[in-house]
């Protein structure tokens, strides 16, 4: 996993960020940047730092799959509390349980009634709380097994930014603590 960044390699790595954007929120970093303070910075959208994280860390699947589970716990108490009857997140979580300890493999993941659950719950559950909820619809529709996880992290993101600060810094936290950074 990819941890430190030469202000170049962010540069070149900005995503939707315009190049001026870019420039004036790195002038504030000395070089190398180091991940734990991209998390930590308060001028990023979560949803960005989430891009960058699952984009441009290079992280494996397998960790991929463990923190987005991770953070998928944290938010959706969220969810579950604006939709009690709606199982589709608990579903999810139940699928990369499964997929976790072996119960189900990647195919059935990606091919099963809990990956059409996983997908249709994350997309809803962007919906519920983000202003651009197509974007994480999107990703979720495009998702093959090991971005699955991603599509929840991400969508996750999107909940939490629209969602209260406590829980943003818990996701914050929890990723920092998980990659121990």
């Amino acid at each position: 996993m990819k941890r430190k960044f030469a202000k170049r390699d962010i540069l070149a790595n900005r995503g939707c960020y315009s190049e001026e954007q870019i420039t004036k929120l790195l002038n504030q970093f000395k070089s190398p940047i180091h991940l734990k303070t991209i998390l930590q910075n308060t001028d990023v959208p979560l949803k960005d730092k989430f891009w960058f994280l699952f984009a441009k860390c290079e992280l494996d699947v397998t960790t991929k799959i463990e923190l987005s589970y991770e953070l998928a716990v944290i938010v959706s108490k969220i969810y579950n509390n604006q939709y009690p009857k709606d199982p589709r997140v608990n579903n999810c979580l139940q699928a990369i349980r499964d997929f976790k300890t072996g119960k189900i493999t990647r195919q059935e993941l990606r091919t099963d009634a809990y990956a059409a659950d996983a997908y249709a719950a994350y997309a809803a559950y962007a919906a519920a709380y983000a202003a651009d909820a197509a974007d994480a619809a999107a990703y979720a529709a495009d998702a093959a097994a090991d971005a699955a996880a991603y599509a929840a992290a991400y969508a996750a993101a999107y909940a939490a930014d629209a969602a209260d600060a406590e829980i943003t810094d818990e996701l914050i936290s929890k990723t920092i603590e998980f990659l121990k950074l």
